[in-house]
């Protein structure tokens, strides 16, 4: 999945049907460019996931599709509260939108690029033993 097509997900029209009027106004003082801008810095960030997850050439199936655009849309709402300075009142959205990632492309979604530390256990006989 490309960059372009995850902005095709989510359109500024899908975004109005999805929140609430009121919300929508105050969020963005009735400008759709901040809408708009939302929108591109949610893709961008689900952009980064899937890049970060080695998924940029993976094919998604319409369902995933569905879902990676539910998980864009929450954290457009979530980035419009931010630009507010308001975000825990959308904290809810920002972490249903990870899940929904994580949920699609596995726990490299939480990862900040460095590799995750190994846990386990090894077994030593009495021979190997110093």
């Amino acid at each position: 999945m490309t960059l372009g097509e995850i902005e095709k997900l989510v359109t500024v029209r899908d975004m109005h049907r999805a929140m609430d009027k009121q919300v929508l106004t105050t969020l963005t003082m009735g400008d759709d460019v901040l809408l708009q801008e939302a929108v591109k810095s949610a893709c961008r960030w689900a952009f980064s996931a899937i890049l970060r997850c080695g998924s940029v050439g993976r094919g998604f199936t319409a369902d995933r599709a569905a879902v990676l655009g539910a998980a864009v849309q929450k954290m457009a709402v979530y980035e419009l509260y931010a630009r507010s300075e308001v975000e825990a009142g959308a904290a809810d959205k920002r972490d249903d939108a990870k899940a929904m990632l994580k949920g699609l492309l596995g726990d490299c979604v939480d990862t900040d690029g460095r590799p995750k530390p190994f846990v386990g256990a090894v077994r030593v006989s009495a021979s190997d033993a110093c």
